[in-house]
Formats: structure tokens, sequence, C-alpha cells
């Protein structure tokens, strides 16, 4: 991908994988292989067998490991560093002493998307180095929408008329965000005179069974439109034929 070689490895179970903790045994012999011909290893997550994995082989076979924390980290259905640091249950204290302390001492660097996710590092967890942590915000990639895609293409595939308004939201489906949004449509829904759908883009990450369940319940499931997660050229053409973006989150820091 992009003169990168990108390895694939297959969860122990897709069910537990639906619920956020997925496990892929077979990454260990993977880094146990290859590790010593990396020059970075950039850690997505905080809370997950992975991340063991790639620690305990980055620390016996090369010197730099840049690891990267995420305030709501992948991986832990409905929790986030914060909750994993506080060490509220014995699963997160056993990962935080074998794991959890010495992977944040080894990396050479950690990355905070803002200061108020990196101070929240330091509320839980006083002895957080933080020479280490850099501040890196999320980037866009203007180059791809240098030249947008004719108008029409997502509401063909879907079969969303042209005279209605479009109300798109294209994210992860969590509890902390798309949730919010199903509630607003349905006030909306009453509120307007014209045809407007609610287009919910991305991937589930166990929570899409509630938000159908949910605009059932607020009658809205007619004029809401779940497409799974979207991809090029598909994305771009979302983007296009919406009317309006909405990325709603309970998260203080985003």
């Amino acid at each position: 991908m992009d003169g990168i070689t990108v390895y694939h490895f297959r969860n122990l179970s897709n069910h537990l994988a639906h619920k956020n903790l997925s496990i892929a045994p077979t990454m260990g012999f993977a880094h146990r292989k290859h590790i010593e011909s990396f020059d970075l290893i950039h850690i997505r997550e905080y809370f997950s067998v992975q991340t063991a994995l790639a620690h305990h082989y980055a620390t016996k076979k090369v010197f730099l490991t840049f690891c990267k924390l995420t305030v709501r980290s992948r991986g832990s259905p409905g929790r986030n560093l914060k909750a994993a640091l506080q060490n509220k249950n014995y699963p997160k204290k056993i990962f935080d002493l074998l794991v959890g302390h010495s992977m944040l001492k080894d990396a050479s660097k950690i990355i905070a998307t803002s200061r108020v996710e990196s101070d929240q590092f330091t509320d839980v967890f006083p002895d957080f180095p933080l020479d280490k942590v850099i501040h890196l915000p999320n980037c866009v990639d203007f180059e791809r929408y240098e030249d947008l895609p004719a108008r029409g293409q997502f509401r063909r595939k879907h079969k969303i008329d042209e005279d209605a308004k479009i109300v798109l939201f294209l994210s992860a489906y969590t509890r902390e965000k798309a949730d919010l949004l199903v509630a607003a449509f349905s006030r909306l829904k009453r509120a307007v005179d014209f045809p407007v759908k609610l287009v919910i883009a991305g991937p589930d990450e166990g929570y899409s069974q509630n938000l159908h369940s949910m605009a059932k319940e607020l009658k809205v499931a007619e004029d809401t439109v779940f497409t799974g997660a979207l991809y090029e050229p598909e994305k771009p053409w979302a983007y296009v034929d919406a009317d309006v973006f909405v990325l709603p989150s309970k998260d203080r820091y985003e």
C-alpha cells in the first residue's frame, strides 16, 4: 500500500473483535521475525494484547520505540486512557503492572493531539513522563480534495432522492458520538417540513445494533441510512452530496 508492506492478522474471535477486544496471536510471530528491520514502531492503543506484543519484541529487538497513546484507547469498549490509568478493575491493574508502566517508560515519544489531552494524562498519572510528550494535532490532506467528484453519485448508490437534504455523520459508531445525533435528528424531523435523511457512515465499533434500535424507537429508521465504513472513492462522494456534516461528541477533549 503506497510502497509499504502491510500484514493482516486474523482475530482469535470476531465476536470479541466486534466488542472492541481484538486479539491476533499470530502478530507475535511476525514481530519476532520482522521487528529488527523496523525503523519506527507506532503503537495506536494503550490497553490491548497487540500493544503488549509490540512492546515485548520492541524492547528485545530494536532501540527506538515510538508510542502513541490516545485518550480514548481503541480496543477498550467504552473506556478511555483516563479510566485505564485509574486502575478501576483487576484486568487493568494487571496490564499496568505487566506492560503499561514499562511501555510508558520505554517509549521514545508519546503523542497527544492537544494540551487538553496531555493534561488528562497527568490528572490520573502523577509520574507521567511529560518530557516525552509532543503535541501533534490531527491533520487533513488537502490534496485529496482538490479535484472533487461530480455531485449525485452517493445519492444514486444509496437511493436518496435529489430533493432530500442529507445530514452526514462520518466516524466510528460509538456511544460517545452517534447516539447524540440520532436523538437530535428525531427532533429535526419533527421541526421541518422538507425531506431529510441522516447518513451514518463509518466502521462499527460494536454499537451499530444500538443505533438501529434507537432509530426505530424514535421513528426515524426509514430516514436513516447506515452505510458502514466508507473508502475511496465513496468517501468524497458522501462529502460532496451532503448538505451538512455533523460530528458530535461527549468527550471534552474532542
